[in-house]
């Protein structure tokens, strides 16, 4: 368990100093400069550390964005935003989408309905891209 929570150590003080010396991350985590080394190499291998051969410095790897990656793409985003979308629609009175632009096409992911008699029409799927407002405005503030 000691050997884990080191690594935690030297992780996250990468995250929040990036471009360390061997010696500034042993001094900075009060760590045997050896088993520092090590623990880096280690981490090496697994793509989570760089070393910077010229500099001879570390930084944290792409390993960490290939994982935040798989994690997000984990994540149902309607699931996430469906709440905030209900308390929207009830404090606007007014239909609310949640949508993506996937590079051709607005695609509508989630709506909650207006309880006004006018409203607009819409449905959960893909809209062309010259189909509306939405478009407009994901193209403005993108």
């Amino acid at each position: 368990m000691k050997t884990l929570q080191r690594f935690i150590k030297i992780i996250n003080l990468l995250k929040e100093n990036n471009n360390l010396r061997l010696q500034d991350i042993s001094n900075m985590l009060n760590i045997d400069k050896s088993t520092v080394y090590r623990y880096l190499k280690t981490l090496q291998k697994g793509n989570l550390v760089n070393r910077d051969d010229v500099t001879r410095r570390y930084s944290l790897g792409l390993g960490f964005l290939n994982i935040a990656t798989k994690i997000i793409d984990s994540m149902d985003i309607r699931d996430i935003a469906h709440q905030h979308l209900a308390e929207l629609g009830e404090l606007t009175e007014e239909t609310v989408h949640l949508t993506i632009f996937d590079g051709k096409r607005v695609v509508y992911i989630d709506k909650i309905e207006s309880k006004k008699p006018v409203r607009m029409y819409s449905r959960i799927g893909n809209v062309d891209m010259k189909g509306g407002d939405i478009f407009y405005y994901l193209m403005r503030f993108s």
